[in-house]
């Protein structure tokens, strides 16, 4: 059974989202089925749109700069979600960024770590928030795999 993870990259006018399905104790089996960067005002639509669309939807949020506030109105829509530590994520995305988005022309004989994006990242933010609780629920075994009881040995 796959599971679904709504991921909230917080900031003061806007957020990163990601909507990322996972299938659980298969690793690195995991899709983005939607990703964007919104005003903040319209993260609750957000949420409450994945929370009909997925049931047994997990909304994280990201507890750094601009969180408070939209830990408030998401709750009012989803009273489960989980706040989750966003440290480092932003130079996480800007390096992932780079890496899938590389420079064309002369551009590309730039070291990668001296170019910036020329966009805002906070939807590669979030996709890490996810990937990281998708990777992490795993290693501990809170998603439990497919069960291989009566498969033969």
């Amino acid at each position: 059974m796959a599971g679904v993870v709504l991921a909230i990259d917080p900031g003061r006018q806007k957020c990163g989202f990601a909507l990322v399905s996972f299938v659980p104790g298969t690793g690195s089996k995991r899709c983005v089925l939607e990703k964007g960067i919104v005003d903040r005002s319209f993260i609750p639509a957000v949420v409450e749109k994945a929370v009909l669309a997925y049931p047994g939807l997990h909304v994280l949020i990201g507890s750094g700069t601009g969180s408070a506030a939209v830990i408030v109105s998401c709750r009012q829509i989803f009273p489960d979600l989980e706040v989750v530590d966003e440290g480092w994520t932003t130079s996480r995305a800007r390096k992932r960024y780079l890496l899938e988005n590389p420079s064309r022309g002369w551009r590309r004989l730039i070291p990668c770590f001296l170019r910036t994006p020329t966009c805002p990242v906070d939807d590669y933010a979030a996709l890490i928030l996810a990937e990281d609780w998708i990777e992490e629920r795993m290693r501990t075994d809170l998603i439990p795999g497919p069960s291989l009881e009566g498969k033969g040995d």
